[in-house]
């Protein structure tokens, strides 16, 4: 139903690049979400210990669940917003996002934001909502991926 991630002792120097849900299909594809990948980076070299840690909000399976994926062109546009938006008649119950960079781009294209439209509107979200940025320039292509997670309203 949902998903999260936290980075401990990274203080800034450590960034997200996905946070995705995963079904059956590897993400994407129609089927209700079963886990979540996390994966994280330096941004430059850091001498310190972290750590990365992945939740996943579960329940019994709602009625309608799926992983809905859509993604930006891979290319060297910036800043590249998303969103990933449930079939009509459904709602989102979480989302998730995820980096592909060249390898030119790791570490200098970050995830700045994943949340769900219709926040503090009282409605049912029904999209998750993701915008990236390359922090350091580089000259390379990347792209973000944006998921939600519906279920039937």
């Amino acid at each position: 139903m949902g998903t999260g991630a936290t980075i401990q002792n990274g203080f800034g120097e450590v960034i997200f690049d996905s946070i995705v849900p995963q079904n059956a299909g590897g993400g994407g594809g129609g089927a209700a979400a079963i886990s979540v990948t996390v994966t994280a980076e330096e941004e430059a070299p850091y001498g310190l210990p972290w750590i990365v840690t992945a939740f996943a909000a579960c329940a019994y399976p709602l009625a309608g669940q799926e992983v809905i994926r859509v993604s930006t062109p891979f290319d060297s546009t910036d800043p590249k917003p998303i969103w990933a938006e449930c079939p009509a008649g459904k709602v989102a119950t979480g989302g998730g996002a995820g980096m592909v960079n060249d390898p030119a781009g790791a570490g200098n294209s970050i995830i700045d934001d994943m949340f769900p439209n219709n926040v503090g509107a009282g409605i049912a979200p029904t999209q998750t909502i993701g915008l990236a940025f390359v922090e350091d320039p580089f000259f390379g292509s990347w792209e973000l991926l944006m998921y939600a997670l519906c279920a039937d309203a």
